[in-house]
């Protein structure tokens, strides 16, 4: 079974860019991150997790203009880690260790 983290695309509602809250990464209307296959305890599973949900964020906010975007990125990669299990955030934490900021 793979494991997924999802985050419903209606939060983006509430940036003021209609562009932005028009777009849909999935059919469903989900933006999902895959997961199953890293080891998020280590620094190369870390780097490689932030890289996909970096890749989401952009997907998820195109087409928005400067600061809209930056927030919605930063929206959209706040309510992914957040919807990782409490365990998998801290294996997560200890492996970015001082270089999460």
């Amino acid at each position: 079974m793979k494991t997924l983290i999802s985050l419903s695309v209606l939060i983006l509602a509430a940036v003021s860019s209609p562009a932005i809250a028009q777009t849909t990464v999935m059919v469903d209307g989900r933006v999902q991150v895959r997961i199953g296959d890293l080891d998020i305890s280590t620094v190369a599973g870390a780097a490689a997790l932030d890289c996909r949900i970096d890749r989401a964020a952009r997907s998820a906010c195109a087409g928005g203009l400067g600061l809209q975007v930056y927030r919605c990125r930063a929206m959209v990669r706040n309510d992914l880690m957040e919807a990782l299990p409490v365990a998998r955030r801290q294996d997560y934490a200890r492996a970015r260790g001082a270089n999460q900021v």
